[in-house]
Protein backbone atom coordinates (compact mmCIF):
# COMPACT_ATOMS: atom_id res chain seq x y z
CA UNK A 1 0.00 0.00 0.00
CA UNK A 2 2.48 2.37 1.00
CA UNK A 3 4.53 1.40 -2.43
CA UNK A 4 1.51 1.80 -4.44
CA UNK A 5 1.12 5.43 -2.82
CA UNK A 6 4.75 6.70 -3.04
CA UNK A 7 4.77 5.86 -6.76
CA UNK A 8 1.72 7.44 -7.05
CA UNK A 9 2.75 10.55 -5.87
CA UNK A 10 5.88 10.39 -8.00
CA UNK A 11 5.21 9.00 -11.30
CA UNK A 12 3.63 11.98 -12.66
CA UNK A 13 6.55 14.17 -12.45
CA UNK A 14 8.13 11.37 -14.65
CA UNK A 15 4.87 11.90 -16.69
CA UNK A 16 5.10 16.04 -16.45
CA UNK A 17 8.48 15.27 -18.48
CA UNK A 18 7.34 13.95 -21.17
CA UNK A 19 3.96 15.98 -21.66
CA UNK A 20 5.42 19.15 -20.06
CA UNK A 21 7.91 19.34 -22.63
CA UNK A 22 5.17 18.56 -25.66
CA UNK A 23 2.98 21.24 -23.99
CA UNK A 24 5.77 24.11 -23.75
CA UNK A 25 6.39 23.38 -27.43
CA UNK A 26 2.87 23.42 -28.84
CA UNK A 27 2.08 26.21 -26.63
CA UNK A 28 5.13 28.32 -25.49
CA UNK A 29 3.13 30.73 -24.46
CA UNK A 30 0.39 28.79 -21.86
CA UNK A 31 0.67 28.55 -18.55
CA UNK A 32 -1.64 25.79 -17.30
CA UNK A 33 -3.59 22.63 -18.34
CA UNK A 34 -6.98 23.81 -18.96
CA UNK A 35 -5.64 26.39 -21.44
CA UNK A 36 -4.12 24.05 -23.46
CA UNK A 37 -7.13 21.95 -23.30
CA UNK A 38 -9.34 24.45 -24.26
CA UNK A 39 -8.00 25.82 -27.35
CA UNK A 40 -6.88 22.03 -28.56
CA UNK A 41 -9.96 20.03 -27.56
CA UNK A 42 -12.45 22.75 -27.01
CA UNK A 43 -15.24 23.86 -24.88
CA UNK A 44 -16.76 20.32 -24.12
CA UNK A 45 -13.12 18.65 -23.14
CA UNK A 46 -12.27 22.23 -21.07
CA UNK A 47 -15.46 22.05 -19.47
CA UNK A 48 -14.95 18.47 -18.34
CA UNK A 49 -11.63 19.37 -17.16
CA UNK A 50 -12.20 22.20 -15.47
CA UNK A 51 -14.85 20.36 -13.51
CA UNK A 52 -12.54 17.55 -12.57
CA UNK A 53 -9.22 20.37 -11.54
CA UNK A 54 -11.93 22.19 -9.20
CA UNK A 55 -13.19 18.75 -7.65
CA UNK A 56 -9.51 17.77 -6.67
CA UNK A 57 -8.21 21.21 -5.94
CA UNK A 58 -10.72 21.58 -3.35
CA UNK A 59 -9.73 18.46 -1.33
CA UNK A 60 -6.56 18.68 -1.67
CA UNK A 61 -6.86 22.14 -0.50
CA UNK A 62 -9.50 20.98 2.24
CA UNK A 63 -6.90 18.05 3.16
CA UNK A 64 -3.99 20.32 3.44
CA UNK A 65 -5.38 22.97 5.76
CA UNK A 66 -6.88 20.56 7.91
CA UNK A 67 -4.01 18.31 8.41
CA UNK A 68 -1.66 21.52 9.30
CA UNK A 69 -4.83 22.18 11.85
CA UNK A 70 -4.87 18.96 13.41
CA UNK A 71 -0.90 18.31 13.73
CA UNK A 72 -1.33 22.08 15.77
CA UNK A 73 -4.10 21.04 17.53
CA UNK A 74 -2.34 17.65 18.60
CA UNK A 75 0.41 19.70 20.18
CA UNK A 76 -1.03 23.06 21.64
CA UNK A 77 -5.28 21.81 21.78
CA UNK A 78 -5.17 25.05 20.05
CA UNK A 79 -9.15 25.22 17.71
CA UNK A 80 -8.94 23.60 14.20
CA UNK A 81 -11.06 26.42 12.71
CA UNK A 82 -8.67 28.99 13.84
CA UNK A 83 -5.58 27.23 12.57
CA UNK A 84 -7.41 26.55 9.83
CA UNK A 85 -8.51 30.62 9.26
CA UNK A 86 -5.06 32.01 10.05
CA UNK A 87 -3.59 29.34 7.32
CA UNK A 88 -6.22 30.32 4.57
CA UNK A 89 -5.71 34.30 5.10
CA UNK A 90 -2.10 33.85 5.36
CA UNK A 91 -1.57 31.92 2.04
CA UNK A 92 -4.24 33.78 0.47
CA UNK A 93 -2.96 36.91 1.38
CA UNK A 94 0.86 36.12 -0.18
CA UNK A 95 -0.14 34.21 -3.11
CA UNK A 96 -2.70 37.25 -4.62
CA UNK A 97 -0.03 39.63 -3.31
CA UNK A 98 2.79 37.91 -5.47
CA UNK A 99 1.34 35.48 -7.36
CA UNK A 100 3.38 32.04 -8.58
CA UNK A 101 6.60 34.01 -7.73
CA UNK A 102 5.31 34.17 -3.99
CA UNK A 103 4.15 30.87 -4.10
CA UNK A 104 7.44 29.31 -5.15
CA UNK A 105 9.54 31.68 -2.98
CA UNK A 106 7.46 29.95 -0.05
CA UNK A 107 7.63 26.49 -1.21
CA UNK A 108 11.38 26.91 -1.21
CA UNK A 109 11.22 27.95 2.99
CA UNK A 110 9.06 25.19 3.33
CA UNK A 111 11.19 22.89 2.36
CA UNK A 112 14.20 23.80 3.83
CA UNK A 113 12.04 23.44 7.21
CA UNK A 114 10.08 20.46 6.19
CA UNK A 115 13.56 18.55 5.54
CA UNK A 116 15.08 19.83 8.93
CA UNK A 117 12.48 18.40 10.66
CA UNK A 118 12.09 15.29 9.06
CA UNK A 119 16.07 14.33 9.07
CA UNK A 120 15.55 15.14 13.08
CA UNK A 121 12.62 12.83 13.02
CA UNK A 122 14.34 10.44 11.37
CA UNK A 123 17.51 10.57 14.00
CA UNK A 124 15.29 10.47 16.75
CA UNK A 125 13.14 7.60 15.56
CA UNK A 126 15.79 5.11 14.49
CA UNK A 127 18.26 6.17 17.38
CA UNK A 128 16.38 6.93 20.35
CA UNK A 129 12.99 3.87 19.89
CA UNK A 130 15.10 0.69 20.36
CA UNK A 131 13.23 -1.79 18.77
CA UNK A 132 10.06 -0.45 17.93
CA UNK A 133 10.90 1.82 15.13
CA UNK A 134 11.75 -1.39 12.81
CA UNK A 135 10.46 -4.67 10.90
CA UNK A 136 10.20 -7.12 13.56
CA UNK A 137 8.08 -4.57 16.11
CA UNK A 138 5.41 -4.39 13.48
CA UNK A 139 5.97 -8.22 12.48
CA UNK A 140 5.85 -9.46 15.93
CA UNK A 141 2.74 -7.03 17.06
CA UNK A 142 0.64 -6.30 13.76
CA UNK A 143 2.01 -9.38 11.12
CA UNK A 144 -0.76 -8.97 8.83
CA UNK A 145 0.75 -5.87 7.50
CA UNK A 146 3.70 -7.53 6.07
CA UNK A 147 2.01 -10.74 5.28
CA UNK A 148 1.99 -11.60 1.46
CA UNK A 149 -1.31 -13.18 1.50
CA UNK A 150 -2.70 -9.88 3.28
CA UNK A 151 -5.71 -8.80 0.09
CA UNK A 152 -6.17 -5.33 1.93
CA UNK A 153 -2.39 -4.14 0.86
CA UNK A 154 -2.68 -5.21 -2.91
CA UNK A 155 -6.05 -3.67 -3.03
CA UNK A 156 -5.27 -0.19 -0.93
CA UNK A 157 -1.86 0.10 -3.17
CA UNK A 158 -3.20 -0.03 -6.73
CA UNK A 159 -6.17 2.07 -5.05
CA UNK A 160 -3.91 4.67 -4.00
CA UNK A 161 -1.77 4.42 -7.58
CA UNK A 162 -4.37 4.95 -9.63
CA UNK A 163 -6.28 7.77 -7.40
CA UNK A 164 -3.03 9.80 -6.56
CA UNK A 165 -1.39 9.69 -9.80
CA UNK A 166 -4.61 10.53 -11.85
CA UNK A 167 -5.32 13.71 -9.54
CA UNK A 168 -2.10 14.82 -9.30
CA UNK A 169 -1.86 15.61 -12.90
CA UNK A 170 -4.87 17.89 -12.59
CA UNK A 171 -3.02 19.59 -10.50
CA UNK A 172 -2.84 23.48 -11.27
CA UNK A 173 0.30 24.29 -9.49
CA UNK A 174 2.17 21.69 -11.12
CA UNK A 175 0.92 23.01 -14.70
CA UNK A 176 1.81 26.27 -13.55
CA UNK A 177 5.29 24.66 -12.80
CA UNK A 178 5.84 23.27 -15.44
CA UNK A 179 5.41 26.27 -17.52
CA UNK A 180 7.49 28.41 -15.22
CA UNK A 181 10.42 26.68 -15.61
CA UNK A 182 13.55 28.48 -17.52
CA UNK A 183 13.68 25.62 -20.36
CA UNK A 184 13.61 22.54 -20.74
CA UNK A 185 16.23 21.22 -19.15
CA UNK A 186 15.75 22.94 -16.15
CA UNK A 187 12.17 21.35 -16.23
CA UNK A 188 13.56 17.67 -16.73
CA UNK A 189 16.19 18.36 -13.85
CA UNK A 190 13.67 19.17 -11.11
CA UNK A 191 10.73 17.13 -12.15
CA UNK A 192 13.88 14.00 -11.60
CA UNK A 193 15.33 15.13 -8.10
CA UNK A 194 10.91 15.73 -7.42
CA UNK A 195 10.40 12.02 -7.84
CA UNK A 196 13.47 11.29 -6.27
CA UNK A 197 12.90 13.19 -3.41
CA UNK A 198 9.10 12.22 -2.61
CA UNK A 199 9.77 8.24 -2.71
CA UNK A 200 11.81 7.80 0.12
CA UNK A 201 9.55 10.55 2.01
CA UNK A 202 6.55 8.31 1.86
CA UNK A 203 8.25 5.70 2.22
CA UNK A 204 9.56 6.90 5.52
CA UNK A 205 5.97 8.29 6.72
CA UNK A 206 3.94 5.43 5.54
CA UNK A 207 6.73 2.90 7.64
CA UNK A 208 6.35 5.33 10.69
CA UNK A 209 2.48 4.62 10.36
CA UNK A 210 2.71 1.08 10.95
CA UNK A 211 4.79 1.60 13.24
CA UNK A 212 1.96 3.58 15.22
CA UNK A 213 -0.45 1.23 14.44
CA UNK A 214 1.89 -1.94 15.78
CA UNK A 215 1.76 0.49 19.49
CA UNK A 216 -1.87 1.25 19.14
CA UNK A 217 -4.70 -0.27 17.01
CA UNK A 218 -6.59 2.72 17.83
CA UNK A 219 -4.62 5.74 16.64
CA UNK A 220 -5.78 8.16 13.90
CA UNK A 221 -3.78 7.56 10.62
CA UNK A 222 -3.10 10.74 9.38
CA UNK A 223 -1.47 11.79 13.20
CA UNK A 224 0.32 8.26 12.85
CA UNK A 225 3.95 10.09 12.11
CA UNK A 226 3.32 12.67 14.70
CA UNK A 227 1.85 10.45 17.48
CA UNK A 228 4.77 8.18 17.15
CA UNK A 229 7.11 11.16 18.05
CA UNK A 230 4.98 11.68 21.43
CA UNK A 231 4.46 8.23 22.16
CA UNK A 232 7.52 5.86 21.40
Amino acid sequence: AIIGYGLGQALPFLAFITIGQRMRKIMPNGNTLTQFVLIRFGKAMFRLVLLLTIMYMFVYFAAEVTAIAKVVNLMSGFPLWQTSLVIIVATLSYTLYGGLRASIFTDNIQMIVIVTLLLISVFYLTSFTGDQFSLSFIKEKSPHLLSASYIPNYTAGLTFFIAVAATNLFHQGNWQRVYAAKNNDVLKKSLIFAFIVIIPIVLFMGFSGLVAVSVDSNVRPDLGFFLSLIHI
